[in-house]
């Protein structure tokens, strides 16, 4: 035994005086195909990444493993044989998947990095078979092209395309995610698309066979409410309009330059007063309007003094003031306000009901609104028998109710009328009909005992017929729009039956309408636009 034992060691001296590389003999294995599964991969002619680099695989590659040294491996891919490190290798083949672009664009890029170029750009929704993956970047294929996108932009499957509803009164179908590129269409309100992708701000739709991108905010998913237009012809021109219109009272809470004559203003070596009553004018000039009047010795800012002119511009804080021409002619032209907008929403044909639905009323409308809380069915009622706008009723109540908790709206104890004694009971107004600045509550609550308004609910639909009667019905006055009732265009007299005298008071109440109409899915609505000569 101990003869064999020395000869085994002679041997592997002869050996290894030829210069056989004991350790790659230790560590070789049979021969195998794998695949790099690292972005790339360099091959070096020695087992270390000190050596020479001979060529650089992509992910994918297949090699042919011939030897195992260590930390490498001795692989040959085509004609080029060296090593590679064994770690960024694998013996099974990456198993490709379809995968589709969730981003608006996505490059496909020549490299795992955002610094290599740029092969292809792929759309929203682009269907590509990822070959590869790392941990941030996928090697895919898009037809004939190869290249590496980044994971986070791909999804296991296709975006789940449902139809929606164009919600604005336009929307322009655009052929990138931003306002900057081409339009390719305008969409109108109520026009169905379906979409087809989606991010954060914008949504890939087809419209009729058009793909394209859209702002998301202006889609429903309900078919938006039925809206009807007519218009309404008047016997005069807008220029007529407004001069009517400045005949009578007009006013604003905008904020105007001030002017006064030099002569009317006088320092008392402290600050600057009016030195008699005046009128402040809208320019440096008695051509202008007059915004306001002051009293002698009211203080004022001398903004400055014009030089070469007997007017002084004054600052000090002004209210309610008379609005200039050009913004009565603002509020009196239709043409500003567009139809589906907040503003046009005064256009509203109050006249007639609009068939919402009670429970939404109630739940998202009069949710927590004191007395009024769950009476949707009763202004639905007052509506119907009135012919007039349930939730113009709604809001009207809700402003002149303080949603509900004014004492007018939760319950008046009547015991006189006119000073006259009656048979005392609780009585409600909710309208805040007859309730006059100098005393609201005393003067409302008669006006609602004379008119037998004994319960909320007789107060909303006898409240509702008054309202009716003296504007929106008005067999007089046909005043059935906000726009009417604040401007009166049918009367071709002068200015007369105007609501309030606030320029904005119609737009302003248009809007709080068009809020709680955003609230409801379900209603028809009906405009009637304005049309001077």
């Amino acid at each position: 035994m101990q003869k064999f034992m020395i000869g085994i060691f002679a041997f592997v001296l002869i050996l290894a005086s030829f210069g056989l590389p004991t350790a790659d003999r230790a560590n070789a294995s049979s021969t195998y195909y794998a695949y790099v599964k690292s972005y790339t991969l360099k091959v070096r002619d020695k087992a270390s990444t000190k050596y020479r680099t001979l060529r650089t695989l992509t992910m994918g590659n297949k090699v042919k493993v011939t030897r195992n040294v260590g930390a490498f491996s001795k692989v040959t891919y085509g004609r080029t044989t060296g090593y590679v490190q064994a770690k960024n290798l694998s013996r099974t083949k990456f198993r490709s998947y379809t995968a589709f672009v969730k981003s608006y664009t996505l490059k496909m890029r020549s490299n795992a990095s955002t610094h290599y170029s740029v092969k292809k750009t792929l759309a929203m929704g682009n269907q590509v078979t990822v070959i590869g993956k790392g941990n941030k970047y996928a090697l895919v294929s898009f037809g004939s092209l190869k290249g590496y996108v980044q994971n986070a932009y791909l999804l296991t499957t296709p975006f789940p395309s449902y139809t929606v509803y164009v919600t604005s009164p336009t929307l322009k179908l655009r052929d990138h995610a931003s306002t900057h590129y081409h339009v390719l269409r305008t969409m109108q309100f109520r026009d169905q698309v379906t979409v087809t992708g989606k991010g954060v701000k914008y949504a890939q739709v087809n419209a009729n066979g058009i793909i394209g991108y859209v702002q998301a905010k202006y889609l429903g998913t309900t078919p938006p409410p039925t809206l009807g237009y007519m218009t309404t012809q008047y016997p005069y021109s807008l220029s007529d309009a407004v001069n009517k219109q400045l005949k009578t009272l007009r006013l604003t809470d905008a904020t105007y330059s001030l002017f006064v004559p030099k002569n009317n203003l006088t320092y008392n070596g402290i600050q600057w007063e009016a030195n008699t009553a005046t009128n402040v004018w809208g320019g440096p000039d008695n051509q202008s309007w007059v915004v306001t009047q002051i009293a002698k010795g009211k203080v004022v800012q001398l903004v400055r003094s014009l030089d070469n002119s007997d007017w002084d511009q004054v600052g000090f804080k002004t209210g309610w003031v008379n609005a200039s021409p050009a913004d009565v002619q603002y509020n009196l032209d239709p043409n500003n306000f567009q139809n589906g907008s907040a503003e046009s929403y005064q256009f509203l044909d109050l006249s007639v009901p609009t068939a919402v639905n009670p429970d939404e009323v109630n739940n998202k409308l009069l949710k927590g609104r004191g007395i009024l809380a769950g009476k949707a069915a009763t202004f639905i009622q007052a509506a119907n028998q009135q012919h007039i706008n349930e939730i113009y009723l709604i809001v009207h109540a809700l402003l002149e109710t303080g949603n509900g908790s004014s004492p007018l709206a939760t319950g008046y104890s009547v015991s006189s009328v006119n000073g006259q004694p009656v048979d005392q009971k609780v009585v409600y107004n909710m309208y805040g009909i007859g309730a006059v600045d100098s005393d609201p509550n005393e003067k409302g609550a008669e006006f609602a005992y004379q008119q037998g308004w004994f319960t909320p609910e007789a107060a909303i639909i006898g409240g509702a017929q008054f309202i009716a009667s003296n504007y929106i019905n008005s067999s007089v006055y046909h005043q059935n729009t906000l726009y009417k009732m604040r401007w009166n265009p049918a009367n071709t007299g002068a200015a007369a039956h105007q609501y309030a005298t606030d320029i904005g008071w119609a737009v302003k109440q248009a809007r709080m309408l068009k809020d709680y109409y955003n609230l409801l899915s379900t209603y028809s609505l009906k405009f009637d636009i304005p049309k001077y000569r």
